[in-house]
């Protein structure tokens, strides 16, 4: 990512500015006054030049934080938890499996602007795809009846909707304007126009898909589906167990 590459950039640079510096104060004995005068400009350019490659680096490295979202991943928050104790890992401890899910989901529609998202998996008795799990974002209005009723009332199989297609095909499926889409296209477009939704996404992860929504057109973006990719990847570990 942008920020390795930053930092190792700037050990780079300290590396290499740190041996000019020591380079220009040893003392030479075949040098007068002058020659230490000439160093300490010297000295003091690098430093300047120093100066201006971190700050440069520095703002490079916000910029992408600014682009991409925060770079804190919400396993770090459970790192503890899984790592030792009586947990024993995502499996053995469905609360932690809660937790981790809930705070993946609320990164990414906090962080990219969607207003819920909602885990699709397969049923295997039916073989439809229901929702397993969500996430709305409080305070979230008329979008959160779409979401209950999503989550509530809606199956599908494989090939039909946006969760069935992407499930179907394994391919990232994005619409900006849903709430115009044919009912053989999109068959919660009533709910849509009803509760305000614009936009919905769907993405594939190995034990279904991932849904997000917002009332807000919110344009395919690849720096936004890097994001929930690198966000959501420990997902497929997690949700693959009972919980």
């Amino acid at each position: 990512m942008e920020v390795t590459h930053t930092a190792f950039t700037i050990e780079q640079a300290q590396t290499q500015n740190c041996e000019d510096w020591d380079w220009g104060s040893r003392p030479s004995n075949s040098r007068g006054s002058d020659s230490t005068g000439s160093h300490d400009v010297e000295v003091d350019e690098s430093q300047d030049s120093f100066s201006n490659t971190v700050e440069s680096l520095l703002q490079e490295s916000l910029n992408s934080f600014l682009d991409e979202g925060p770079i804190l991943h919400p396993i770090e928050h459970h790192y503890s938890e899984l790592k030792g104790g009586d947990s024993g890992g995502f499996s053995s401890n469905p609360k932690i499996t809660r937790d981790f899910v809930t705070d993946c989901l609320s990164l990414v529609c906090e962080c990219k602007g969607f207003e819920y998202a909602i885990v699709w998996e397969v049923d295997n008795k039916t073989g439809l795809l229901t929702a397993k799990t969500g996430y709305h974002i409080p305070g979230c209005g008329k979008i959160k009846n779409f979401y209950n009723s999503s989550m509530t009332l809606r199956a599908f199989p494989l090939g039909l909707e946006i969760p069935g297609r992407v499930a179907y095909s394994g391919q990232v499926e994005w619409c900006d304007h849903v709430h115009q889409e044919a009912v053989c296209r999109f068959h919660r477009v009533n709910e849509a126009r009803m509760y305000g939704v614009q936009t919905v996404v769907g993405i594939p992860v190995a034990c279904g898909v991932l849904e997000f929504g917002s009332s807000r057109k919110i344009e395919q973006c690849p720096q936004i589906l890097r994001y929930i990719q690198n966000v959501c990847k420990p997902l497929v570990y997690c949700l693959q167990e009972s919980w």
